[in-house]
């Protein structure tokens, strides 16, 4: 059960400063080439630097030196993850596979979609649809990009040779690797900075926060199909934001 006690990990003096400029003795930054690359250490200093700034600014903690899991009230804290820190994680992680669809040549719902193939074995296109919330026409267009790309095969389904079952080609998903793993290797790093206990929460909060956030859509999704979405007027789909095209005035 999560308590909300998970601490940050500790950081120096070192960590807590920004990157130098460049011909400093500082080892803040590490220069390759044209770019300059700070260390994943660093950038878990700076992390922690911005969140105390960030509730410094908001009236949450005082300044000073005490560590933000230490300063802040449980429900504070609480406050915090809930509200803007994983309001900013999940824009960061739509903004990263996003790259990573580009990367692979593919749209971002493709993109997810071929994770949940990876993630969940072989499916019927109907099944994939389900758990998306896409249409049937939509996965269709889904499916054949991801079959031009060669990272999906259609086969006969065993038990019933009238349906067609999606699966994945594995000599194509082995390149993923190449894509996934700095970004596996800088979180590893990451996690050195947590002891076994947090480590655990963490694991726990990430688990339990996937299915919420499947059932809050599943939800969502079905919100919309019992009323019209937000920001258009009641039955006639305008967009109530945009402004009127002199065209629609009539009389």
């Amino acid at each position: 059960m999560l308590t909300g006690k998970a601490t940050a990990p500790a950081t120096s003096n070192a960590n807590a400063r920004l990157p130098q400029k460049s011909g400093s003795s500082s080892p803040a930054s590490i220069t390759s080439g044209m770019a300059t690359i700070t260390p994943v250490s660093t950038l878990v200093g700076l992390t922690c630097v911005c969140l105390r700034s960030s509730l410094v600014t908001k009236g949450f903690v005082d300044s000073g030196t005490t560590p933000v899991s230490s300063a802040v009230a449980p429900q504070t804290l609480n406050d915090a993850i809930t509200g803007e820190l994983m309001r900013r994680h999940s824009t960061a992680a739509v903004l990263f596979h996003h790259a990573v669809a580009e990367r692979l040549g593919l749209g971002p719902t493709d993109h997810k979609c071929l994770d949940l193939l990876r993630e969940r074995g072989p499916m019927t296109g109907s099944a994939l649809a389900a758990i998306t919330g896409l249409t049937s026409g939509a996965i269709t267009g889904v499916v054949a990009r991801l079959e031009r790309s060669g990272y999906v095969r259609r086969e006969p389904d065993p038990s019933d040779g009238r349906r067609l079952i999606l699966s994945l080609v594995p000599e194509r998903m082995r390149g993923l690797g190449a894509v996934f793993g700095p970004i596996r290797e800088d979180a590893a790093t990451l996690l050195e900075g947590f002891d076994d206990e947090q480590i655990a929460a963490i694991a726990e909060f990430l688990a339990r926060s996937t299915e919420l956030i499947y059932r809050h859509a599943a939800m969502l999704r079905a919100q919309s199909r019992m009323r019209p979405a937000l920001g258009t007027r009641h039955g006639d789909g305008h967009d109530v934001d945009r402004e009127p095209d002199p065209g629609d005035a009539h009389g």
